[in-house]
């Protein structure tokens, strides 16, 4: 492929274009001035760092993962590491085919993709969010939005599979391309709590009867709060988590098998912690936590039955926090609520913030025809209704 020469006037519109995206989301004299540029964009070429850059190669990445090491950037399963391209739940009927992007002025990124099979082969398609995690790229140094541009452009125009992809909301970079690129998504948010102020100024942000009850549960002294060092640790955590299933429903082949958490435990990363808390020695609540440079996510949590009633949920979230906020982390993410209105009303009562979390949808034609079919005959969860992302993201902005 050889560069593309513009001429000022085309050039003065992609410069335009960028600045309205970067400066604000959305509005109808944004998406035009952005339209042209789209356009031109998607002969994946753009102006970066004072030359023309283009993909020059995308290749599958099996054997060298562990060279990259990204920086704050994209996914919560990143982890900060390469580590989860091995993830073990990542098996199976999902198996990782992560990509390594090479641009021509030098730069890459690690598209962690995984390959999921649905129905037995006639719904496939990729997924950037495992699990329905944050999505995205790893990067070993920043990118600027021109490659942020080339990325969106492949991921949604250019590879040829159906596509999956929330977008991560601390990535503001991956939403200000969306926008120009003019993206589908599905709208979603998650709920977060900005770590700026002292961990008891963040408690005094709580609901009332949260602050009540973690006081009184530190008052009373019954629970301690500690990591999870050993596999019994891990184990025992595990058998809370049975304790819920039950008590949700669920049987235990519905919820993640034991290999999943002993897997993890075996990855030994610093950028996953279990966080227990004990009543007299017992396990009896727990949160899994990954941690990427710039937030915490809460991952997955249980709590016995018979304690649902003492707040140890709640004291063992605000000791997390607490810890976070030590480390130097901006965010605590409580994730998406998968449209639970519960779990939303139980998030709000920690004074979190709403921050965009949408999800990209892309079809392939037969998939598209499938879906139509599948909406015709009123099968839930078919119809997506997909809107522009700035549209969504109108009056919303990914925190910085």
């Amino acid at each position: 492929m050889v560069g593309m020469v513009l001429d000022a006037r085309q050039e003065l519109e992609i410069r335009r274009a960028a600045t309205l995206m970067v400066d604000q989301y959305g509005g109808a004299a944004a998406a035009r001035s952005a339209r042209r540029a789209c356009v031109l964009l998607s002969a994946g070429y753009t102006r970066a760092a004072g030359i023309w850059s283009r993909i020059a190669s995308i290749t599958r990445q099996l054997h060298n993962e562990t060279e990259f090491h990204p920086i704050p950037g994209p996914s919560t399963l990143a982890l900060g590491s390469a580590q989860p391209l091995r993830s073990p739940y990542l098996s199976g009927r999902v198996r990782p085919t992560p990509q390594l992007v090479k641009f021509s002025d030098g730069a890459r990124a690690v598209l962690p993709l995984s390959f999921e099979n649905k129905l037995g082969g006639l719904l496939n398609r990729v997924v950037c969010s495992p699990q329905g995690t944050y999505g995205g790229w790893l990067t070993a140094s920043p990118l600027t939005m021109s490659h942020a541009l080339l990325l969106v452009d492949w991921l949604t125009r250019q590879q040829r599979s159906s596509l999956v992809w929330r977008l991560n909301p601390y990535d503001p970079l991956c939403f200000k391309a969306g926008v120009i690129q003019n993206v589908q998504v599905k709208s979603d948010e998650t709920h977060a709590i900005r770590l700026n102020k002292s961990p008891e100024e963040i408690l005094m942000g709580f609901k009332t009867t949260y602050r009540s009850q973690i006081r009184k549960a530190v008052k009373s002294g019954q629970f301690s709060v500690e990591q999870a060092t050993t596999l019994a640790d891990w184990r025992a955590y595990f058998e809370v988590y049975q304790d819920s299933l039950e008590r949700w429903g669920d049987k235990s082949e519905d919820g993640y098998a034991w290999r999943l958490f002993e897997g993890i435990f075996k990855l030994q990363s610093p950028n996953v912690r279990l966080w227990l808390a004990r009543h007299e020695g017992r396990v009896v609540s727990g949160d899994l936590c990954l941690y990427s440079p710039k937030h915490v996510a809460y991952w997955h949590g249980s709590t016995l039955k018979d304690y649902l009633r003492t707040a140890v949920s709640k004291l063992l979230k605000f000791e997390v926090i607490k810890d976070a906020h030590s480390r130097g982390h901006a965010w605590y993410d409580l994730n998406p609520s998968a449209g639970l209105e519960g779990v939303k009303f139980f998030k709000e009562g920690f004074n979190a913030e709403v921050l965009p979390a949408p999800v990209v949808y892309v079809d392939t034609t037969f998939k598209r025809v499938v879906r139509t079919c599948a909406v015709s005959a009123q099968l839930q969860y078919a119809e997506l209704a997909l809107k522009p992302l700035c549209d969504v993201v109108s009056g919303m902005q990914p925190p910085l």
